[in-house]
């Protein structure tokens, strides 16, 4: 456990080379938050389901899976897709909160970062998501040939999965502290080919030499409920 906190330690000093920068509304066609998270894209406060780009199997209607009130996003979970930025972002740390609503066990859900082609067939692009069960959030997985790597000992592979492809898999650092039917915090930092995950301000997780270009960040349909809120992307140059 040190040991992979130190490179986790090592991985957060890097990234803080890259410096955070400031993007207009005018730019991204989206509110900029002010406070503590001022200068930050607000993804969901003032926004529309017309705001978003969205893919679902089976000829599934947008309306139905996807509700979008009051800057909380609530996401049914069938069928399965997902529903993302209109544009593309390459360099950035997204934050948000989510909160579970099923019961033990029956959770499912991610966010998906770094999107490359969506086939029609399968619900899942080439991109990485960053899985959102209570057991395991924060899991990372590289959907059809999406190649990113962890320490050998956290990595698990798959070929030809049904819906995944070949996949790249990349296990915990440490157990994940998430309540169930409570409100989480999540922070996602894509830099060049670096990936790292927070939760509720703890590194679960960490993957390098990720494909390394701009893709939509979406919020995900797998299955079960799962509401999102307080999303702010963070542009990096």
């Amino acid at each position: 456990m040190t040991q992979r906190l130190s490179v986790y330690g090592f991985l957060s000093a890097a990234l803080l080379l890259f410096a955070p920068i400031a993007v207009s509304a005018a730019e991204n066609d989206a509110p900029i938050a002010d406070g503590p998270h001022a200068g930050a894209i607000d993804l969901l406060s003032g926004a529309t389901l017309d705001d978003f780009d969205y893919f679902l199997l089976d000829n599934g209607q947008r309306d139905k899976v996807f509700s979008l009130e009051d800057g909380v996003l609530s996401v049914s979970g069938s069928p399965f897709g997902w529903l993302g930025t209109k544009k593309d972002y390459h360099n950035f740390i997204v934050e948000t909160e989510f909160r579970l609503t099923e019961p033990e066990g029956e959770t499912n859900s991610g966010f998906l970062v770094r999107m490359g082609e969506q086939k029609p067939t399968t619900f899942l692009p080439h991109c990485v998501e960053i899985g959102i069960y209570e057991k395991e959030t924060g899991t990372l997985f590289g959907f059809h040939d999406f190649h990113i790597f962890g320490e050998e000992s956290r990595m698990v592979y798959y070929k030809d999965h049904e819906d995944a492809g070949n996949c790249d898999q990349i296990d915990l650092i440490r157990d994940p502290i998430t309540d169930l039917g409570e409100w989480n915090k999540m922070r996602i930092t894509c830099c060049a080919n670096v990936i790292v995950v927070e939760l509720n301000g703890i590194p679960v997780n960490w993957g390098v030499m990720a494909e390394d270009y701009a893709g939509k960040i979406a919020f995900q349909s797998e299955g079960a409920k799962v509401e999102f809120r307080n999303a702010y992307l963070t542009v990096m140059p």
